[in-house]
């Protein structure tokens, strides 16, 4: 059976690129876990940081912590288990993103 958290990643990235022609890496760290699975590269030069999760599932410990960490340092990172919920927040900080000039 397939995991659907990678079928809920694999769409929103397909779809990144095509509404917006966003390119979205995967984030590894080589040697350290815990990060978000995806950035997001935003017009302005500001990433964005996506996490998928299944379902009913949380971040663990360490992912919160690092997500934490990260806010911190004033950068955007977000948890979704949907393909489109996470795109329509996507839209809202794409919109933003192109309306600051």
């Amino acid at each position: 059976m397939r995991d659907l958290e990678v079928d809920e990643e694999a769409k929103f990235v397909r779809e990144c690129w095509k509404h917006w022609s966003l390119k979205v890496s995967k984030f590894e760290i080589p040697g350290d876990t815990g990060y978000p699975d995806r950035i997001i590269w935003m017009p302005g030069g500001r990433p964005i940081f996506f996490e998928f999760k299944r379902e009913g599932y949380e971040p663990s410990l360490k992912q919160s912590v690092i997500h934490a960490e990260l806010c911190l340092l004033g950068y955007q990172v977000e948890v979704h288990t949907n393909a489109d919920r996470a795109l329509q927040s996507l839209a809202r900080a794409v919109e933003a993103a192109l309306n600051i000039k």
